[in-house]
């Protein structure tokens, strides 16, 4: 996960950075921002929702004051956190999983089996 993310990051900061490959620390924040507001096909949610129960704030959102939700009492706010989070993490492991069944399906198609025999050379 971990590759892949780096792999990910590596190919936003080719296609912002200068020629002479200079201030690519500067566009992290900003890739790690729609990084995490963007919704992943894998979980079915944002990287947000499943951390902090919610969609982060966009900066357009701020600036053009769109409304957010209603405020709520902090007891009724936690429990209603609670659930969302329970809710979207039971979900998104769901999704991982049949997500990572669907892959594994198509691999095996593909792979083949190779069988060895004493004396054989590997």
């Amino acid at each position: 996960m971990v590759e892949r993310f780096n792999q990910t990051l590596k190919e936003h900061l080719c296609k912002v950075v200068d020629d002479n490959q200079q201030g690519w620390d500067r566009h992290i924040p900003l890739f790690l921002m729609a990084y995490r507001s963007a919704r992943h096909s894998s979980t079915g949610h944002t990287p947000s929702e499943i951390l902090i129960g919610r969609n982060i704030r966009l900066p357009n959102e701020i600036k053009f004051k769109c409304p957010t939700s209603e405020s709520q009492a902090e007891d009724d706010y936690i429990a209603d956190l609670r659930e969302r989070l329970l809710q979207n993490h039971d979900n998104t492991r769901l999704k991982i999983k049949m997500f990572s069944d669907r892959m594994k399906t198509r691999y095996d198609i593909r792979a083949t089996t190779t069988k060895f025999q004493g004396g054989d050379w590997v």
